[in-house]
């Protein structure tokens, strides 16, 4: 009796389906990537307005005089408020503009804990750093594209936390 070698070889179908799998793969997975550099952005904004928020503290407990800092809508630009014989490389440095792109928009909390949207017509928003370590002020909230972040100030600690929403396309937040 002859006996023949079974050869395996992959069908015409496998080898589609295979391909299509490594296709959705990589698609979803390139995505991604470009993703990646808005996060950043914001993340970086986000870490500078805290830094900016540490020096005006810092100063506040080192002084024992409040210091206060100021969001200019037109500029768009946070910025402590110095006197007027700081120098110039000092103001500088005491100077955050926001990059193209980035949103913000400042949230008050009530006392019943709501967040009450901020009316930059009637003033801007303004922040003050005691000498406690506190600092007071409206509730931060930047977006870029689908990503959001928010800054809060707690009242009772004056710690800022950076806040991420569950999902990227939470309205609540």
């Amino acid at each position: 009796m002859v006996e023949y070698k079974s050869k395996s070889y992959f069908s015409l179908i496998e080898i589609m389906l295979v391909l299509a799998i490594m296709m959705l793969v990589s698609g979803i997975v390139i995505s991604q990537f470009g993703r990646l550099p808005t996060a950043a952005k914001l993340q970086n904004c986000t870490a500078q307005i805290k830094t900016l928020f540490a020096t005006a503290e810092f100063r506040a407990v080192t002084s024992g005089n409040r210091q206060q800092i100021i969001y200019s809508s037109e500029q768009r630009t946070f910025s402590i408020k110095d006197d007027k014989t700081a120098l110039e490389t000092q103001r500088k440095k005491n100077i955050f503009t926001l990059p193209d792109g980035i949103v913000a928009d400042f949230q008050k909390i009530n006392t019943s804990n709501n967040a009450v949207q901020f009316n930059e017509n009637n003033s801007q928003p303004e922040f003050t750093c005691f000498p406690d370590g506190l600092i007071a002020g409206p509730d931060i909230k930047l977006q870029l594209r689908k990503h959001k972040l928010k800054l809060h100030f707690s009242p009772l600690t004056g710690t800022i936390t950076i806040i991420k929403p569950d999902t990227d396309m939470d309205e609540n937040f």
